[in-house]
């Protein structure tokens, strides 16, 4: 092997080795793990009788974290839809005996409403992200 490949390859390997390093300490700084996703939490929401869940509950979260918001619709004879103005900008329809899901992962902090338009100001809750 002649002296410049040597060379070559040395400083590949060293290369791979600072690479290493640094992808090591990012992944410590941050709390995760290599290959590592997200957990999504899942809230359920029950759609019926102009109300989620009876009483429009406030659902809280913190920043970053990933929410799957699942609607099911129980009032016979009536469509539901539901959006997160200010976080989404999808308007999801869910028939009777159907059921939608939004996934949105949460910003830095703020209060949003996750709202059915068609039956809003009565059906709509808030969404309260904060550090706790």
């Amino acid at each position: 092997m002649s002296k410049e490949l040597k060379r070559s390859l040395v400083g590949a390997v060293g290369l791979l080795a600072v690479a290493v390093l640094l992808a090591a300490t990012w992944v410590a700084l941050s709390g995760a793990s290599i290959g590592e996703t997200q957990a999504v939490r899942e809230v359920v929401l029950e759609a019926r009788d102009v109300a989620f869940n009876a009483d429009n509950p406030t659902i809280e979260a913190r920043p970053g974290e990933r929410l799957r918001i699942v609607v099911r619709n129980t009032d016979p004879g009536v469509v539901h839809s539901v959006t997160i103005p200010g976080l989404t900008e999808d308007v999801v329809h869910v028939e009777y005996g159907e059921q939608v899901s939004l996934e949105v992962t949460m910003p830095a902090s703020g209060d949003f409403e996750y709202v059915c338009p068609q039956h809003a100001p009565k059906m709509k809750g808030k969404l309260v992200v904060s550090e706790r």
